[in-house]
């Protein structure tokens, strides 16, 4: 199955002929910093703890839970970043996300019979430190409801590449879907 539009850096193509994954690999380097805070927010409430416990100071170790999930979080993020991937696989009967291998949110899988139509949008976050962009793939289904597919691609070329093969692969025409992506 030949996509229509270039492969983008980034995606990996695996076919079997029946089959076709399209796999992104999570890290970049951008994940290397957040190691660091990550080493060093730990670092930090291990000192805090042992020091609180140490000395018996219970509201100071109670104070410092919070703080310490949020490391635990970070920690999770962190080990996340450096070893998922997002597996789209694309066949005859449909279409499933699965992101492994450490667990997170957004593995799906929908009947090739069930899916409309899909677009690729970009995603704006505005914060205190400027703004960045990031991309999704989403489906409508035919009852009209719709669902993200892929989310955190770094490109509009990721985007419009899994729309597109996925699109070649189930037979789905393309059609103009308002907040898309501009071709």
């Amino acid at each position: 199955m030949l996509p229509i539009v270039p492969m983008p850096a980034g995606i990996e193509m695996i076919s079997d002929g029946l089959t076709t994954i399209l796999r992104r690999r999570w890290w970049s380097w951008a994940t290397i910093p957040l190691l660091f805070f990550c080493i060093i927010w730990n670092g930090f409430m291990l000192f805090w703890f042992a020091t609180a416990l140490g000395t018996g100071m219970w509201p100071m170790a109670a104070f410092g839970s919070l703080h310490a999930a949020v490391g635990i979080g970070l920690a999770y993020t962190v080990l996340a970043s450096f070893l998922n991937a997002t597996d789209v696989l694309i066949s005859p009967e449909g279409v499933r996300v699965r992101i492994h291998p450490v667990p997170w949110p957004g593995n799906l899988a929908v009947p090739s019979t069930d899916i409309a139509q899909l677009y690729a949008k970009e995603v704006v976050n505005r914060g205190r430190n400027g703004t960045s962009c990031s991309y999704e793939v989403h489906l409508i289904d035919r009852s009209g409801r719709e669902r993200t597919l892929v989310s955190g691609l770094t490109s509009s070329e990721q985007g419009l590449f899994i729309e597109k093969t996925v699109e070649l692969a189930l037979g789905i025409v393309d059609q103009p879907v308002r907040g898309e992506i501009p071709r």
